[in-house]
């Protein structure tokens, strides 16, 4: 089964019906400012973070009725992908293409390299790529940063991002009107958030984003391959 989702790190590589969690939202209590004023100050305290590593598992699951839980497996997908964020502008992004082939890619201020069959590749140098890169990935904590609807429950954050459209577009590559069961939560360690976990339920699928977030102030430095494992591509060139 091919999943027909986004993970943050699909997104680098390519640079509802009913609104449920809005519905659990209401249904509930009116959330207390401490809870907002929790969440909005630990995803900002990661987001200002010199750098942190991303564990990015993305994952389908068939909603069929009847089959056992062996045979529901065969039809499920799983990939992950390994994200360092090295502030401002530095990403480094290990993992796996829609094909199942390995894929790294290095972001450094202008510059991206990319892995491709043993060869490090450069393309042309852009501007705004880093700055591009950084907001991907700083994308889900700003979201958790500006949401003003929050409870709190059972130690994680219940959360409505203000622009939910766009964050579906981000993960899940649906608009809200196409998806149900919306949930996105947060869990907050210490002074930081270190993990979402968004899911959405599409047609018969149930998809799932769960972001984790370690080594955050501590991330290994995000470098340049060696200039001899290089090759250079023309503007406009391609990594075949």
């Amino acid at each position: 089964m091919q999943m027909s989702r986004g993970t943050l790190a699909h997104t680098l590589l390519a640079a509802l019906a009913g609104l449920t969690l809005g519905g659990i939202l209401l249904s509930l209590w009116t959330a207390p400012p401490e809870a907002v004023y929790q969440l909005r100050l630990a995803a900002r305290a990661t987001e200002a973070a010199s750098g942190f590593v991303i564990t990015d598992t993305a994952s389908a699951t068939p909603l069929l009725s009847g089959l056992p839980a062996s045979a529901q497996q065969q039809f499920s997908g799983h990939t992950v992908a390994h994200i360092v964020y090295q502030a401002p502008d530095r990403v480094g992004d290990q993992s796996t293409s829609p094909a199942g082939l390995p894929v790294t890619l290095v972001v450094i201020g202008s510059t991206r390299y990319q892995l491709t069959a043993g060869r490090w590749y450069e393309l042309p140098p852009s501007r705004s790529r880093g700055q591009s890169a950084a907001d991907v990935v700083l994308f889900p904590l700003r979201a958790a940063a500006g949401a003003s609807e929050v409870v709190r429950r059972d130690g994680q954050y219940l959360f409505l991002p203000v622009d939910l459209d766009r964050f579906t577009t981000t993960f899940f590559r649906s608009h809200v009107a196409q998806l149900s069961s919306v949930s996105v939560t947060a869990v907050v360690h210490g002074d930081y958030l270190t993990r979402e976990r968004i899911t959405a339920v599409h047609q018969d699928s149930r998809f799932t984003v769960d972001l984790v977030f370690t080594s955050i102030g501590a991330a290994p430095p995000v470098e340049a391959p060696s200039p001899s494992q290089i090759v250079h591509l023309p503007l406009g060139g391609a990594v075949r």
